[in-house]
């Protein structure tokens, strides 16, 4: 994927839905997820032999460990809070949608993530919110894709900005 990435949010002021727009693309560093912490997100959640047990996982057609799912999606909504939303004026997540996870999430592997805006139109209930759509990828330490999917989530307009904004063309 070569694409030029935007700054990320520094913390100086809050974004809102009107500084986002389609094509914009951010990179939201890394998380290392260990073996132990496998171990324990499948006894806790997704109980199954290949995220649970290192020997029995051995058995299976994966042949080892590797985590579920639902904690590689876990660590894209932790990696795109902390670095970009927890700064942004957010009002409630609305959809995840073509979810596809692609490869397993060995132990001891670093997972990073990517976002690229898709679309972002004002909510027709509410101008005051808007809504963001948007592709993110998760990759391995490789660069290799493990997960992608795509989010939609309501934000605040800007209080000051006019409710005619039209912010609401898409890119592919």
């Amino acid at each position: 994927m070569n694409t030029e990435f935007c700054p990320l949010p520094d913390g100086a002021r809050l974004w809102y839905w009107d500084d986002f727009a389609p094509g914009q693309c951010y990179q939201l560093g890394s998380y290392y997820l260990s073996k132990q912490e496998i171990l324990e997100f499948g006894r806790h959640y997704d109980p199954l032999t290949i995220h649970t047990d290192e020997a029995g996982a051995k058995q299976t057609p994966l042949g080892g460990l590797c985590a579920s799912g639902i904690q590689t999606i876990a660590v894209a909504q932790k990696l795109q809070i902390e670095q970009l939303f927890s700064k942004t004026a957010i009002v409630a997540g609305a959809s995840m949608n073509n979810l596809k996870l692609r490869r397993p999430v060995w132990p001891d592997q670093s997972l990073s993530a990517r976002i690229k805006i898709q679309r972002c139109y004002r909510m027709p209930t509410n101008p005051k919110h808007g809504m963001v759509e948007y592709q993110m990828w998760v990759l391995d330490q490789q660069g290799a894709r493990v997960a992608s999917f795509e989010i939609g989530i309501v934000l605040q307009c800007r209080p000051d900005a006019p409710t005619a904004v039209a912010n609401s063309t898409s890119t592919n």
